[in-house]
């Protein structure tokens, strides 16, 4: 007995009593909170439950539908009592209180008296974000796993019991399952479940992107305009872009949060809180979210004045079950009453197992229920049947859910939130205080302690520069496998390979024309028609895999490597903070889809990040050391090979070089303008001799094949051809501006997907651009010139991208803004930035919608 009641304790009973802990329900509004989830969650089994074994108080019809009582089940389906097993309106309240619970304590920890928030809030931010993913996706994979063990022993009886509960819209659909494995339980719930959706194993499970997405909606809601005076303008005007959909719970979450502590709202919390207003404002929740989606209402006298509000039309649920669970939350948080009847112990208890019920209850229907009904069909009456069901489902749901909720949902929490504050709270605190200015102060009092100082902090930097290393490599081992391909797979959309084998066998021309590929045609002959540069490493690599090179791992291989010059140009492996920068460079932009294709236009525009990086890294850091100012001239020539407009920075290089040859020295703040003088031109002449040599060879090239010395091809396809303006032209620039403008956009299923030919807005996936701008307060002065050098340089660089003919054409992201990426870390270098636990949380958003976006380009996602 003691351990049956040790393993069927119910600790979660005391949330709202239990004085000695530190629970989540300190206070009533949370309790109630709990418990009305837990109500939520108990709607959705029974709305299940029904659409599975008596269908028509779903959809109230008779006839077939009506099994029990026929006229019965069909009138009640159109009254507010549909509230008890509403579903929909179940989903959308969990949505608002997943939005407001998310965000509350953002609002809460801020000081209105000292204008501070009392807890950082990048921190708090990327604390929130990091646990978000791990804490809906690890409860979804064991409650799939139990779906699949089930499945194989051939336990599931719903198409058995379909014949009697006439459930043919959704039971009899259930688990279609033609390639059940534990591989395709790991592929469904990491990605396919929180990305696409796709729902196989658990039908209930399509919330759960809306969720994910919606969260992380919340928080770049408030760490964009939380702490703006503003806000209230922003707010109303983000629910009207959103349009009429399950977000705008999420929007309204946020409203609520803010509402609750903001003191401009004071008046209206007062306002609120009148038993008056409260309980209408509830009961009219209540009333708008019984309203029923996808019945004929507008017979019903409770439901046809809505039609009337509508123009006689079918009101939307969508409108009427965000508002209403909007009001509902409203009501609760400011009504004492309504907190004390949700905080009962039994709905806190519900509360508290309502994501283990909500995953689990589905299995409980196809397995007990349906098998109870398959085997008492043939001889019982329906009703019968339901009597015993009823009862056995709702505890068996009890049961499983305890324990679901007390081993797997619980220690998952406990798990995140250990997980987040070890490895980045106590790192982050350690870098902070290793790297303060503090250590010159110990230098000075305490020279025999600070060499141990230094020595852990360059441990504490390599474990970090390690566990980063390991998290990129477990990436890109979870992409290769999502997207099917071998580490050694070849692209065939890869024109360089074919120039190698040409230049092979003694040719510049093709031998054939190939219609996939971007080929230019010129005097009968068929040509590459981009620069030659990317072709070289595919040179070496012929002769050991002739032409089925590994394309693919050759662009991955570009993107660690770029990375690794980005950390090292920034000098930032010395924080958790600052090292997040170069991540948001390269897996944080568009370079990431780029990376795991080895297509002709991404090898060229990844290599060509490499080089420009490398360049400025060598320059840079050079310290008058004349072979790395060659190599760095060296490197950018053959970027040019890559992407012709790389050239636009040899000014840059200039510069540097000549402000290190200063006798006045590097910052020195009367730093003249050298470009201007004859000794600069001639200091940096003996270093042009390389790119001479270069652009002299890429000249040659091109008169063999083009009779001209400075076109590399692209002129002459097809689409170029027939251009009325050319390949360049002002007049594209602007169409190519509000093609880089372009928002992500929301499909008829719900699904998150952007616009895929021509780029997006340009830093949503490249938020590099955005930390750029935040960091403009660093300016230096002593850098002055070169800021504005790089500035003006990247200025004309967006420009001529922009009066190209197209923006990169198939793409997922703004693909050719990336390219101005090594400029902005240079200016990021030379301006000493410091990082900030805001450059984290944009790394970690950066890289997430990266890693959705090559999903969704590759797996041609809708």
């Amino acid at each position: 007995m003691d351990l049956l009641v040790k393993i069927f304790r119910l600790p979660v009973m005391s949330i709202a009593y239990n004085q000695d802990k530190k629970p989540l329900a300190v206070s009533a509004k949370l309790a109630s909170l709990e418990g009305l989830r837990g109500i939520a969650s108990l709607s959705v089994v029974f709305h299940h439950f029904f659409y599975g074994f008596l269908p028509a108080l779903i959809w109230g019809e008779v006839g077939s539908k009506g099994l029990i009582w026929p006229k019965f089940e069909e009138a009640v389906a159109q009254t507010p009592l549909n509230l008890l097993w509403s579903g929909d309106f179940a989903v959308m309240v969990f949505f608002v209180m997943s939005a407001y619970v998310l965000t509350y304590r953002y609002f809460q920890n801020y000081d209105h008296n000292i204008g501070k928030s009392l807890q950082d809030d990048g921190e708090f931010l990327l604390f929130s974000v990091i646990r978000r993913y791990p804490r809906l996706t690890v409860p979804i994979f064991f409650s799939s796993l139990c779906v699949l063990f089930f499945f194989n022993f051939g336990l599931l009886y719903h198409k058995e019991a379909v014949i009697y509960t006439h459930s043919f819209e959704w039971l009899s659909f259930l688990w279609d399952l033609p390639s059940a494995s534990l591989a395709d339980v790991f592929r469904n719930t990491f990605i396919e479940v929180t990305f696409a959706p796709e729902t196989r194993y658990n039908n209930v499970l399509w919330t759960i992107c809306i969720e994910f997405y919606g969260s992380m909606l919340a928080f770049a809601l408030i760490g964009l305009t939380g702490r703006l005076p503003w806000r209230w303008i922003i707010y109303p005007l983000v629910i009207w872009w959103i349009g009429n959909s399950p977000y705008v719970g999420f929007v309204l979450g946020v409203v609520l949060a803010d509402l609750r502590f903001a003191p401009s709202c004071t008046l209206l919390r007062n306002w609120l809180e009148r038993p008056v207003v409260s309980w209408s404002a509830g009961l009219t929740g209540l009333y708008l979210g019984s309203f029923i989606k996808g019945i004929d209402c507008s017979q019903s006298n409770w439901f046809s004045w809505l039609y009337l509000l509508d123009g006689g039309s079918m009101p939307n649920a969508q409108w009427t079950h965000n508002w209403g669970a909007f009001l509902l939350l409203t009501a609760l948080l400011s009504s004492p009453s309504w907190q004390r009847g949700f905080s009962n112990r039994f709905f806190v208890w519900l509360g508290r197992i309502s994501f283990a019920m909500y995953l689990m209850h589905s299995l409980v229907l196809g397995t007990l229920s349906a098998w109870i009904v398959a085997t008492l069909g043939p001889t019982h009456s329906y009703g019968e049947i339901m009597a015993l069901t009823i009862p056995l489902t709702l505890a068996t749901v009890f049961v499983i859910s305890h324990l679901f909720a007390k081993y797997i949902d619980e220690p998952n929490v406990r798990f995140g939130r250990i997980l987040c504050k070890k490895l980045l709270q106590a790192q982050l605190k350690l870098s902070r205080m290793y790297l303060s200015e503090s250590c010159t102060w110990l230098k000075k009092t305490n020279p025999t302690v600070f060499p141990t100082i230094v020595a852990e902090t360059q441990s504490c930097c390599r474990v970090e520069f390690k566990i980063v290393t390991a998290l990129i490599a477990c990436l890109y081992i979870f992409l290769y496998s999502s997207l099917n391909q071998g580490i050694l797979s070849h692209n065939a959309l890869d024109s360089y390979t074919l120039q190698a084998q040409a230049w092979w066998h003694g040719k510049i021309a093709l031998d054939q024309d190939y219609s996939y590929l971007e080929l230019a045609h010129y005097k009968n002959h068929v040509y590459v028609s981009f620069p030659p540069t990317p072709t070289l490493p595919q040179f070496l690599l012929f002769p050991f895999f002739g032409s089925e090179t590994p394309n693919n791992l050759l662009n991955t291989i570009y993107a660690l490597t770029g990375f690794y010059l980005a950390a090292r140009l920034l000098q930032t492996k010395t924080s958790w903070k600052g090292i997040s920068v170069p991540i948001t460079a390269v897996f944080g932009s568009s370079l990431l889809p780029l990376s795991v294709n080895g297509g002709v236009w991404f090898q060229a525009q990844l290599l060509s990040f490499v080089l420009t990086t490398l360049a400025f890294l060598l320059v840079y850091q050079a310290k008058n050391s004349t072979p790395r100012i060659h190599l760095g001239y060296l490197c950018l020539a053959l970027s040019v090979g890559c992407r012709p407009f790389q050239a636009l920075y040899f000014p840059i290089l200039i510069w540097i070089v000549n402000q290190s040859n200063d006798s006045r020295g590097v910052n020195n703040a009367e730093f003249t303008f050298y470009l201007k003088s004859k000794n600069a031109i001639i200091r940096n002449f003996k270093f042009f001799l390389l790119p001479c040599i270069i652009g002299a060879i890429f000249a040659r090239y091109n008169w063999a094949r083009f009779d001209n010395p400075l076109e590399f091809g692209h002129i002459y396809l097809p689409e170029f051809q027939s251009a009325e303006l050319g390949q360049f032209n002002l007049n594209y620039i602007p169409k190519n501006i509000l093609n880089s403008l372009q928002l992500p956009f929301l499909t008829e299923d719900g699904r998150l997907s952007f616009p895929r030919f021509n780029g997006m807005l340009f830093f949503l996936a490249n938020p590099i651009i955005l930390i750029y701008f935040f960091k403009l307060n660093q300016w230096k002065r002593q850098q002055t010139g070169l800021n504005v050098l790089i500035i003006t340089l990247t200025l004309i660089h967006v420009l001529l991208l922009l009066s190209h003919r197209t923006m990169g054409g198939w793409q997922f992201g703004n693909r050719y803004f990336a390219d101005i990426i090594p400029a902005l870390l240079l200016f990021l270098r030379a301006n000493d930035f410091k990082a900030s636990n805001y450059d984290i949380l944009l790394c970690f958003l950066g890289v997430s919608l990266n890693v959705y976006g090559t999903l969704w380009l590759f797996l041609d996602w809708p």
